[in-house]
C-alpha cells in the first residue's frame, strides 16, 4: 500500500476538485482492488471521483459517478487515471496519470 498512499498524497497535495478514471471497470467489477482503495481514499478526502465507461449502462458505481460522454468527461476531471495509454486522451496528455 506503500506506492498507493504516495499516489493518494500526491494527487491530494494538487487539490483537483476532480479526479477521473478513465475506463476502470470490467463488465460491473473493479480491475483493479487497489485503484478501488485510492479512489475511496480520495472520496473520503474531498475529492470528486467520476468514471468513464461508454459501454455501462448505469450511472454509478460503488457511489462513484460514471460518465458516459468523452468530451464531459475530459472538462470535468482536473487529473486522469488509466491504465494505458490511449489516443482519444492525446489533447489532455498533461492531466493524465498512468
Amino acid at each position: 500500500m506503500k506506492d498507493f498512499e504516495l499516489l493518494i498524497n500526491e494527487v491530494i497535495r494538487k487539490k483537483p476538485k476532480v479526479v477521473g478514471v478513465y475506463r476502470l471497470i470490467d463488465g460491473l467489477e473493479f480491475k483493479n482492488s487497489n485503484m478501488e482503495y485510492v479512489l475511496s481514499t480520495l472520496k473520503n478526502s474531498g475529492i470528486d471521483i467520476v468514471i468513464y465507461e461508454p459501454n455501462i449502462e448505469v450511472n454509478t458505481y460503488h457511489g462513484f459517478e460514471i460518465v458516459h460522454d468523452i468530451k464531459l468527461f475530459k472538462a470535468i476531471s482536473n487529473i486522469i487515471f488509466v491504465n494505458k495509454e490511449d489516443n482519444k486522451l492525446d489533447d489532455i496528455k498533461k492531466i493524465v496519470k498512468i
